[in-house]
């Protein structure tokens, strides 16, 4: 069983304990990924958002597990998303499992292109703490990452500036205008 990793951040520079079985490749699923969570270290984060027109070409690794509850566990461990959230924050695609609806429809036509059996990624929901769920507008993301300091604001630079340079979205190029913070990827 062949099982994919979709990826658009800190998973592709930071990849820790995923076990993947390849390297990084850059023509991933279209996908509607934005800069729109923040996260408990502070992090403004790449997440879906299903409800923008916007996509990006996401990348993607194989991973070395053939067994799809392995590969759950695997990213889960990578994430530190417990068990019990597994079903929500974990998306998953096979045939027999498609647990995020319309964004699980260009990840089924693009698996089956790539021959996979199975695909995994990070579905954790957009939003600031209080607001889980609700996609902030980019002003809101701006003036976030403008009012942080110290170490928060040195991951929140660190992580936007080390996004994949092709995950290319309005709320990235409003940051680069705003901060100064462009791509250190290539």
């Amino acid at each position: 069983m062949r099982i994919g990793c979709i990826g658009w951040g800190f998973l592709i520079w930071d990849p820790r304990n995923l076990q993947v079985a390849s390297a990084w490749s850059s023509d991933g699923p279209r996908l509607p990924v934005e800069f729109a969570r923040q996260a408990d270290n502070g992090r403004i984060t790449l997440v879906l958002v299903p409800e923008t027109d916007h996509r990006v070409t996401t990348l993607w690794a194989e991973l070395r597990h053939n067994d799809l509850e392995a590969a759950i566990q695997n990213i889960d461990r990578r994430e530190g998303i417990p068990p019990e959230n597994w079903p929500s924050l974990i998306g998953v695609w096979s045939p027999e499992h498609d647990s995020q609806g319309d964004v699980s429809g260009s990840i089924c036509d693009w698996a089956r292109q790539k021959d996979f059996n199975a695909v995994v990624w990070t579905a954790l929901p957009p939003g600031f703490p209080n607001q889980v769920g609700h996609v902030p507008s980019g002003t809101e993301v701006i003036e976030y990452l403008a009012s942080t300091s110290g170490n928060t604001r040195t991951l929140c630079e660190e992580y936007i500036r080390k996004a994949p340079k092709q995950t290319d979205t309005p709320y990235r190029r409003a940051i680069e205008q705003a901060l100064g913070w462009v791509p250190l990827s290539s």
